[in-house]
């Protein structure tokens, strides 16, 4: 189970929840209406609001802090992270198409050329975001990582046992 916690927490968790709170609050800071328009105070309560878009940024860092993480190689973390991340894009556009609308705004105003590489954009800093927790995560564990390395065996090790 720990394994499954820390794959799931190196490629989807860690980098998707940092980057919801980067480019939530980024979009915001230029044009609150790119993201989140006003005519949705009403609806949407400003602590729900903060509660989605604010918490998963300390909480993915203290989770990163206090709880050891081992992460997957990057094909096995990198292509998971990738994965969602296109997924995401393709259930954005089947909204899109069935629907008539853009689920955020931002992609209304931008042009049939800027959309695309926006998106790119996107997808770059989430796999950025994964290679950020992978090296911080490294830097924090550091010790606990060394002693996983001189415990493991090595393969001159594991032969000399065979021939024993």
């Amino acid at each position: 189970i720990k394994r499954v916690k820390d794959v799931m927490f190196a490629s989807a968790a860690f980098p998707i929840g940092i980057f919801v709170g980067v480019i939530f609050w980024g979009l915001w800071s230029i044009n609150r209406e790119l993201i989140f328009p006003a005519k949705l105070d009403g609806h949407f309560p400003v602590w729900l609001n903060h509660l989605m878009h604010t918490t998963v940024l300390p909480l993915q860092i203290g989770e990163l802090l206090f709880s050891s993480h081992k992460y997957p190689s990057r094909i096995v973390g990198g292509g998971i992270t990738a994965l969602l991340t296109l997924g995401y894009l393709v259930w954005i556009h089947v909204i899109y198409h069935y629907g008539g609308f853009w689920v955020y705004p931002v992609f209304r105003v931008l042009t049939p050329v800027t959309r695309p590489a926006f998106m790119a954009l996107c997808c770059s800093m989430g796999f950025a975001f994964y290679i950020l927790g992978e090296k911080l995560n490294s830097l924090i564990n550091k010790e606990e990582v060394e002693v996983e390395a001189k415990q493991a065996p090595t393969k001159k090790s594991r032969k000399a046992k065979k021939d024993i």
